[in-house]
C-alpha cells in the first residue's frame, strides 16, 4: 500500500529537479502555480530540501589565526 501523495511526489521529483535547473530564481512560484494540490507542493518542498541538505558540503573553510583559535577548533573537532 502506498499513499497517493507519496506516489505523486515520487513521480514529480525528477520534473521538479529539472524545473529548478531551468528556472533557478523563480522555480518555487512557478511550481506552486503549476501544481493544483498544496499538499503535494509542500511535500515536494520537504523532499527537495532533505535531498539538498544531505548532499551539500560546507562552502566556507575556517582558518584559525591564533593559537587560541587553533586550540578551540581542535577541541570542537574532537
Amino acid at each position: 500500500m502506498v499513499y497517493e501523495i507519496d506516489f505523486s511526489c515520487a513521480l514529480l521529483i525528477p520534473f521538479v529537479k529539472d524545473f529548478i535547473k531551468k528556472h533557478p530564481m523563480s522555480w518555487m512560484e512557478l511550481l506552486k502555480s503549476i501544481l493544483c494540490n498544496d499538499a503535494v507542493y509542500n511535500m515536494i518542498l520537504l523532499k527537495i530540501d532533505d535531498n539538498s541538505l544531505a548532499s551539500k558540503k560546507p562552502k566556507t573553510k575556517v582558518n584559525p589565526k591564533t593559537a587560541k583559535e587553533i586550540e578551540l577548533r581542535n577541541k570542537l573537532l574532537s
